[in-house]
């Protein structure tokens, strides 16, 4: 993951320059012709008419930020580089003096790529304890203000199909030793950090001065590179959903498609019912390789990275996906297809030169 976390690192600043200079350029010279080609698409899962709110987006968006706790949260679905709080779906305390308090933090819908960095009560941990964590190791905090008094594990969410078998299931982690915790907790297919905060009796000022704790359960937020989404590598569609090709990555067609086809959290779509020509052509569009700064850093077009509600319709989340990438998604006899919103170039997404497939006179 360190090749991708120092990419992101290079080219984050001069992403939305570059593709607002870029796509500018392109939606100047067609404007006319673009507003007229979009029409058929309007209404079926693109376009203005029935859009998202942009305010309640916005709150949505911000609000993925907070840590939660309740029976009936919603898990998000995380695509791409996010910052999002947890929800906390376990917590107790115990041993002596109940000084351990064990927390279960649900991040998102698995299997995501991992974290990039970790807060806890807004003071954020060290660098050097995120690969341990992203490589499954249960995690003992040995400096700074919560010096010995935090253990933690992470599980990116792999979805087994037998959740007996599965790391979380079958391993122990910080939460496992808490007096109510039980075996089927086991968290399949959700990515979760599970924490024991320690507790140390207050005797002294000095003893007050070190205590990290407010008295309340320690909120968390992470910076995170999203789920790992399936390769579009033909029209076929035969390895679209392929799990052994799911990687992380920030391209809308492989996410969307991810969100069309998964039976969790998203409509459960077959094969059969995608248009993946249509795909593959977005794909690649959307990889285009453009300049970002004036330094030379260069990288695809364009880019998703948005937190999904899965307590929003199915509908409004296609849409907020759609919307990020300036696509439709019309449906045309039988499959769902693809389209992005540019000049027409069969292929090139930065082109002006459209293909003419109809001309019209007054009659």
């Amino acid at each position: 993951m360190s090749g991708v976390v120092k990419t992101i690192k290079k080219v984050v600043k001069g992403i939305v320059k570059a593709v607002v200079g870029v796509v500018k350029a392109v939606v100047n010279v067609v404007s006319s012709v673009v507003s007229f080609i979009t029409q058929p698409f309007m209404g079926l899962f693109g376009g203005m008419p029935g859009a998202p709110d942009a305010a309640g987006e916005a709150d949505r968006q911000q609000g993925v930020l907070v840590t939660r706790n309740g029976s009936t949260i919603n898990i998000p679905v995380v695509y791409g580089l996010r910052r999002v709080g947890g929800a906390i779906t376990f917590a107790e305390t115990g041993a002596d003096d109940n000084k351990y308090l064990w927390v279960a933090y649900a991040l998102a819908e698995g299997p995501i790529e991992g974290l990039f960095d970790l807060s806890i009560d807004d003071n954020q941990l060290a660098a050097k304890y995120i690969p341990l964590l992203n490589n499954g190791q249960t995690v003992t905090v040995d400096e700074g203000r919560y010096k010995d008094r935090i253990v933690m594990r992470f599980s990116h969410g792999i979805y087994y199909s037998d959740p007996t078998s599965s790391v979380v299931g079958g391993s122990w982690n910080p939460c496992s030793d808490a007096p109510s915790w039980k075996s089927s907790m086991v968290y399949n297919g959700v990515a979760t950090l599970f924490v024991r905060y320690e507790w140390k009796q207050i005797e002294t000022q000095d003893d007050a001065d070190a205590n990290p704790f407010s008295g309340s359960i320690p909120a968390i937020k992470t910076t995170m590179l999203g789920r790992r989404v399936a390769d579009i590598t033909s029209s076929s569609g035969s390895t679209a959903y392929d799990s052994e090709s799911e990687a992380y990555s920030t391209n809308p067609a492989r996410i969307i498609a991810d969100y069309l086809r998964n039976p969790r959290y998203g409509k459960g779509l077959k094969n059969t019912d995608i248009d993946w020509d249509s795909f593959l052509i977005a794909k690649n569009k959307y990889n285009t390789v453009v300049t970002y700064t004036d330094g030379g850093q260069t990288g695809p077009i364009i880019t998703n990275n948005t937190v999904l509600d899965t307590g929003q319709s199915l509908f409004n989340n296609v849409k907020t996906l759609l919307m990020g990438c300036r696509s439709y998604l019309p449906y045309s006899q039988g499959k769902y297809k693809l389209k992005v919103e540019d000049a027409g170039n069969a292929t090139d997404i930065t082109s002006g030169v459209a293909t003419i497939v109809q001309t019209f006179n007054a009659d």
